[in-house]
Parts: structure tokens; sequence; C-alpha cells
């Protein structure tokens, strides 16, 4: 299927969800610049792609706040000129 859009502008590509999960695609572009140039790039390499429907795992990490304030001679050490 061929998209095409006007310079300065931007494109969506339609829904995918009938992509089969594990399978490899491809696709590849070029440009056209209009008239009064009509000059076509040349076609890009293929640039692929797979698709993964799998659910990754959950990953649960226990965060401990901070303090606000470091204790009394504890912090690092600063020292200004």
């Amino acid at each position: 299927m061929a998209t095409s859009t006007t310079a300065n502008t931007r494109a969506t590509s339609p829904r995918v969800s009938a992509l089969a999960s594990g399978q490899r695609y491809a696709f590849r572009v070029y440009a056209i610049d209009p008239a009064p140039y009509s000059i076509n790039s040349p076609t890009s390499a293929y640039c692929y792609f797979v698709i993964d429907t799998t659910v990754p795992p959950v990953k649960v990490a226990e965060v401990t706040p901070a303090p606000r304030a470091w204790p009394a001679g504890n912090g690092p050490a600063l020292r200004m000129a």
C-alpha cells in the first residue's frame, strides 16, 4: 500500500492490528519531488521489523525515599573557596 503526503506535512498509517505476532515484515520508501522538478529518489533499503505481542514480565522494585536533609555531620563534604 502506497501512502503519500504533501511537503511540510505529516501522515499517519492505518491500524496494523491484523499483523501476526512473530511474523517478520519489511518496508522501504522513496521520495518524489513534485513539479516542476519531478525527481524521484532512489528506493531505500528494506527496513525489517517483527511483531511481538508477548506481555513482558512485571518487575517489582522497592524504593526508599531519600531523607529531606542530611543528618548533622553525615552529609557529603562541600568546601567553598
